[in-house]
Formats: structure tokens, sequence, C-alpha cells
């Protein structure tokens, strides 16, 4: 008789390889959804997040190390700070977009392009971070 253990544990793999393009892609269209509708970064970064974690339980040989997801979370946080201090320096308001006019870009599209920075910054600081709180939780 087969270990039904092991036929679960085959059942997850299959699973979350199938799961896994389908949660990336509704986690984008969340996030490109975000300003007309509810999600956003945060909403898609849990749902990416929730993808790796996915796999990472399913096949226990997925390497990636604290320094790379640091290092990605760090990025787009500095990312994020830069376009606060921008508004602060050129229109005297933390997170005030319409600075991209200075690209001779009308206001409505410099919204819209620091919306959209911002809600990136967002989801991948929030997946970086669910993401090492997972780690961190199964490796004690």
């Amino acid at each position: 008789m087969k270990n039904p253990i092991k036929n679960i544990h085959f059942l997850f793999q299959i699973l979350s390889i199938s799961l896994f393009p389908f949660m990336i892609t509704f986690a984008i269209y969340l996030h490109l959804n975000g300003e007309t509708s509810p999600g956003g970064g945060f909403v898609s970064g849990i749902m990416i997040a929730t993808a790796f974690i996915m796999i990472s339980i399913g096949f226990n040989n997925v390497k990636i190390s604290f320094y790379q997801i640091n290092i990605l979370s760090a990025i787009f946080m500095l990312l994020y700070l830069c376009l606060g201090v921008c508004g602060i320096i050129f229109r005297n308001s933390i997170l005030d977009y319409s600075f991209f006019a200075i690209f001779k870009i009308n206001l409505i599209k410099s919204q819209q392009i620091g919306i959209m920075i911002v809600e990136t910054c967002v989801m991948f600081v929030v997946s970086s971070s669910a993401y090492t709180i997972y780690k961190r939780f199964i490796s004690h």
C-alpha cells in the first residue's frame, strides 16, 4: 500500500505548479486595476507572496535567500522614498506626482505615472516582506 502522505504532497506539488501562473496573472491584474477598483499594491503583493509561498511549501528545494529578498525590498522602499522627496522638493507636498510635468507630461498622465510607481513599490515591498515573514517562521 502506498503512503497517503506522499500522494497528498505530490497532489499539492501539482496544484501549486498549476495555480502559480494564474495567481501571478491575477496579482498583475489587481495591480493594474488598483486605481479604479479595490486592489492595488498591497493586495497584489500579498497574492505574489502567496504564490511563492505555495511553491516553496510544495518544493522544499526552492532557495531564495534573505539577502535577495531584503535587497528587493530596500530598492523599492528607496524608490518610494525618492518619489516622496521629489514631491517635496518640486511641489512642496509629499507624494505630489505633478512634478513629472517637468518631463513635458500633462498633469493627469503625471498623476497616473506617480500612482503606478507608488503601487509597484508597495507591491514589491509587501510581497518581499510577507515572504520574509514566512521564511523566518519556517526557519526556526
